[in-house]
């Protein structure tokens, strides 16, 4: 994800993919970011460095890479809409494909939160935050 479009779906469809997500955007805080703790599942990149995008990506150690993706892997659901009957019923049949299944090893998050839960969790969050500095 590179700066001047600000977030837009790229970052669901990576982490929805299965994908580490790279962040390119300086000065910019993540979608969810009081709530998900982006820096256990995402690389970012400072935009001064983008032209060495490639070996920065290469120098990130193999067992780093693994403990990133195990990250993802209990967190993509939050990116994902599994509210109402049709929506449900499309994510299961996405489950059902073993391709799927090998990329995203954790996978059923029919029984946790999705992405309108965790919209719910961090408006919360900005809605308690706000509290605290009218009331200091």
């Amino acid at each position: 994800m590179c700066s001047g479009d600000g977030w837009s779906s790229r970052a669901e469809d990576a982490v929805l993919h299965g994908c580490i997500p790279v962040v390119v955007m300086d000065r910019v805080h993540a979608v969810f970011e009081s709530v998900l703790n982006w820096d256990l599942f995402s690389v970012r990149v400072a935009e001064a460095e983008v032209e060495r995008l490639p070996e920065i990506l290469l120098a990130i150690p193999e067992d780093k890479v693994k403990r990133m993706q195990a990250r993802l892997s209990k967190v993509w659901h939050r990116f994902a809409y599994a509210s109402g009957g049709l929506l449900r019923a499309g994510l299961e049949r996405v489950f059902e494909q073993k391709l799927y299944r090998q990329r995203v090893p954790d996978a059923h998050p029919l029984l946790r939160d999705d992405a309108l839960a965790t919209i719910l969790q961090w408006l919360h969050s900005k809605a308690q935050r706000g509290r605290q500095s009218h009331m200091a």
